[in-house]
């Protein structure tokens, strides 16, 4: 599909889903990511009492008022473990999984933002070739240059244009009732990623999940153009993530709510950079940590995919494995 699907008609007179099928989920690895996620489960009792948060972290004492859930990365960075956080809450017997990056913070209830739609639901995406595009009249680099060459060979195996997939923002995403589907979703997300890290892209989750969507026949919606909901409910600002959500208030024509609404997102956004801040020593173990790691994963990958080739394997030779 080369666009959000269109709103369901009637879909304002949506009955609220039952708390035993829908939960939070977040990733948080690590001593910051541990204590963003803190703040979020501090955020979801306040405005989303009795609804769970699902952690995938590597220290699950850290979280005695959430589902922990032990976890090891399973990608470089991390990027591509939103898809383990995914299959945990199906695991877990959950319908609707609201993925939230641990850095988000909430304002408002979302388990009754929207009547969530079957598929993904997400804050923004681009068709994939006009976000490749983007990239390279920003900075026509080499990395950019790689990375297109090989979406461009992932599509050609798929007999797909770049212009049907899209590159989804995925630090809120919202997947309701895949059933079955999420298998075939899982394994096209992980060949993706397994070739991507292969040739050193190590993050581009947003164009894996999109190409997986698109390849497992999942629907994706946009959060506020896909469906019928009042002005005041689109305009409303229920997650904030970075600056992310900070445009629709200058928009804001009554100058109180300016003020108040800014000085309210400032003050999140500073606890933020407190969270995130650290000692210079702490941020270049970090680096050095992240370099390894890298030359690890792309050793285990090369080792498991070449079986002995000495040719780079092609997306064909990774799809196989799956």
């Amino acid at each position: 599909m080369s666009s959000f699907a269109e709103p369901v008609p009637g879909a304002a007179t949506y009955r609220s889903q039952s708390m035993s099928t829908i939960c939070y989920v977040t990733l948080a690895i690590g001593p910051e990511y541990r204590r963003h996620a803190r703040r979020l489960l501090a955020d979801i009792q306040h405005v989303s009492p009795g609804i769970p948060l699902v952690v995938l972290t590597d220290t699950p004492r850290a979280f005695g008022d959430a589902i922990a859930v032990q976890h090891r990365p399973q990608s470089v960075g991390i990027y591509h473990d939103k898809l383990d956080c995914l299959a945990a809450c199906r695991e877990l017997g959950f319908e609707t999984w609201i993925f939230l990056d641990a850095d988000c913070r909430l304002l408002g209830d979302v388990t009754t933002a929207r009547p969530w739609h079957r598929g993904i639901t997400v804050k923004n995406a681009v068709p994939l070739d006009r976000h490749l595009d983007d990239r390279d009249r920003l900075s026509a680099s080499a990395f950019n240059q790689r990375r297109r060459k090989l979406l461009e060979e992932i599509a050609a195996t798929y007999d797909l244009g770049l212009d049907r997939a899209l590159m989804l923002n995925e630090s809120v995403l919202i997947a309701h009732a895949l059933g079955e589907r999420f298998d075939d979703f899982a394994r096209e997300w992980r060949a993706v990623r397994d070739f991507l890290e292969l040739h050193a892209i190590n993050s581009g989750e947003g164009a894996a999940i999109g190409l997986a969507a698109l390849r497992s026949d999942i629907a994706v919606h946009h959060y506020d153009r896909s469906y019928e909901i009042s002005p005041d409910a689109r305009d409303a600002i229920d997650i904030f993530k970075d600056n992310f959500f900070f445009r629709g208030t200058e928009l804001r024509t009554e100058k109180r709510g300016v003020s108040e609404r800014r000085s309210q997102l400032l003050n999140i956004e500073q606890q933020r950079r407190q969270i995130a801040r650290s000692p210079k020593l702490v941020k270049l173990w970090r680096k050095a940590r992240s370099a390894f790691g890298k030359l690890m994963r792309r050793w285990k990958l090369q080792h498991r995919y070449r079986a002995g080739s000495s040719q780079a394997p092609r997306f064909r030779d990774v799809i196989q494995h799956f």
